[in-house]
């Protein structure tokens, strides 16, 4: 257990480092580490934390992938254009497949943790269902194109 705490703890400071660059130094220099550092945090919650069950795992990784994805739409500086919007929304989904791939390569390829079929099935529905909810929900969330005063 005693791992696993010092994993939250990493896992908490690469996100708000992360949110801080964002914040701090803007929103088009640092967005695109978000996929980097998404790798990093499925990688620490997926393969070092052993004493959580696999989908507790994957709520996990996906609650910080919202409040990752959530705080650089709120709270880095300026407003995004469409472009900005773009780019933020690719930073996103390729977040998306980057944190898939971990979950895949953790599910069957990892052959040090023995996972039931059951829990792999739902581990992998808990993600595709949990991520669509949020891409549905906080799509266009953030100040964007349709705020500027001319429109």
């Amino acid at each position: 257990m005693e791992k696993d705490k010092r994993v939250i703890i990493v896992v908490a400071a690469v996100l708000l480092a992360n949110l801080m660059l964002a914040y701090f130094f803007g929103a088009n220099s640092f967005v695109l580490l978000s996929p980097l550092s998404l790798g990093i945090i499925s990688y620490l919650v997926f393969f070092e934390m052993q004493k959580i069950r696999m989908h507790y795992r994957v709520i996990l990784n996906i609650g910080l992938m919202f409040v990752l994805d959530i705080g650089i739409k709120q709270l880095s500086g300026g407003t995004f254009d469409q472009v900005g919007q773009v780019i933020t929304q690719l930073s996103f989904y390729g977040a998306v497949v980057i944190v898939f791939v971990v979950l895949m390569i953790k599910l069957f390829a990892n052959l040090n943790e023995e996972i039931p079929l059951k829990e792999k099935a739902f581990s992998i529905l808990i993600y595709l269902t949990l991520t669509f909810i949020e891409l549905y929900l906080f799509n266009s969330l953030g100040p964007g194109w349709n705020y500027y005063h001319w429109n």
